[in-house]
């Protein structure tokens, strides 16, 4: 049951987020641009234009990301709540949802440094989809160790990706969108680290890793744009100048690391409710870290 108690407070936690991020809507938008090669001769040369194609707000990207992490979870908290034999769809659940949100997330994050070519956007949002298919196939055990060589190669590409875009900024502080930066590295590799340990309990701890680390990195995100907006001088329509945002986010941020801290190992403790299947799983996996799965095709 604690499984679904987690999902019930997750939507509840992203009900709320969400909701916030949509009254602090104001008007600031990133480009969207296609690059024009175009090549001179005398000497020879290429020259890169870009044109813009659209305007977007990152906040609609952070409360549309907010939106459908809740819908995850209501989707969970249905099937869950029917037969808790269901937990079983939680891997194919979790990776349908993580598809879409962590991308989302990432070009969110791009969007509130700086303007972003749609090639890139694509880019991104493909390799985390490749990042969770191989999350997937982790959990059925294959080929553990090239899977995992594969997806945290692919993961340190969208970090890089992510993070060299918050270290080239003028015109307002930096220090912050590189605290952005980092506790999203923090948190993206936290996700794999818990794939390389196959734990019993990795639904749970996920659902906690999901919850704090979306919630986190929106907020941070959120606070960094209207810092900004007070560094440029400029009042924003509605004015949320009065709000401490360094607080804010330092706030989301200290919660976060006390759920994590005090979750997982509560989780790890106290040990829920593993059902027939799961306790099968685990005894075979057991048996063949005993014997030495490489023996199992042997006949004699």
């Amino acid at each position: 049951m604690l499984l679904l108690y987690l999902h019930i407070a997750a939507a509840c936690i992203h009900l709320i987020s969400c909701v916030l991020s949509v009254v602090v809507h104001v008007d600031v938008h990133s480009d969207i641009t296609l690059p024009t090669h175009k090549y001179f001769t005398d000497p020879i040369r290429t020259e890169t234009h870009y044109d813009t194609i659209l305007e977007q707000n990152p906040l609609v990207w952070v409360s549309a990301n907010e939106a459908l992490t809740l819908f995850s979870h209501l989707i969970a908290i249905f099937y869950l709540s029917r037969d808790e034999k269901m937990r079983s769809m939680e891997s194919l659940r979790r990776t349908i949802e993580y598809s879409f949100t962590a991308g989302i997330l990432q070009v969110a994050l791009v969007l509130s440094a700086a303007s972003m070519s749609l090639y890139d956007m694509f880019f991104l949002l493909m390799i985390n989809i490749a990042l969770q298919m191989i999350g997937y196939l982790l959990d059925k055990k294959d080929n553990r160790p090239m899977l995992l060589t594969i997806g945290f190669l692919l993961l340190a590409t969208e970090i890089q990706y992510v993070l060299l875009n918050s270290l080239r900024l003028e015109g307002i502080t930096l220090d912050y969108f590189v605290v952005m930066g980092v506790f999203y590295a923090l948190f993206y590799i936290g996700f794999g680290v818990v794939k390389i340990f196959q734990s019993d309990y990795q639904d749970e701890i996920y659902i906690l890793m999901s919850v704090t680390s979306k919630v986190t990195l929106s907020w941070i995100l959120i606070g960094n744009i209207f810092v900004g907006f007070e560094e440029l001088d400029t009042k924003t329509d509605p004015d949320f100048s009065d709000l401490d945002w360094r607080a804010i986010q330092w706030g989301v941020t200290l919660l976060s690391v006390i759920g994590l801290s005090v979750g997982i190992p509560l989780i790890l403790l106290n040990k829920p409710y593993l059902n027939k299947e799961d306790k099968i799983a685990r005894k075979k996996r057991e048996l063949n870290e005993l014997t030495g799965s490489g023996y199992k095709n042997l006949r004699y």
